[in-house]
């Protein structure tokens, strides 16, 4: 009966780290990718431009409209 509860145990803990495991690995794939995406500007905009628009065009997600 204890063997039968240890290794439904292991079992159960080793599950859980390949989940643990498969999340982070493809949580890290997805960064990649995002990083390649990253530097493909639609515009060139200068660090100083005080103009939201034209940040708005590289940024649209974090312009508030």
């Amino acid at each position: 009966m204890k063997n039968k509860v240890l290794y439904v145990a292991t079992f159960l803990v080793a599950v859980v780290l390949g989940a643990a495991m498969f999340a982070l690995f493809t949580d890290i794939g997805a960064k990649k990718a995002e990083e390649k995406m990253y530097p493909l500007m639609l515009n060139k905009v200068s660090e100083l431009e005080p103009d939201f628009e034209k940040w708005g065009a590289n940024f649209p997600n974090q312009l508030d409209a």
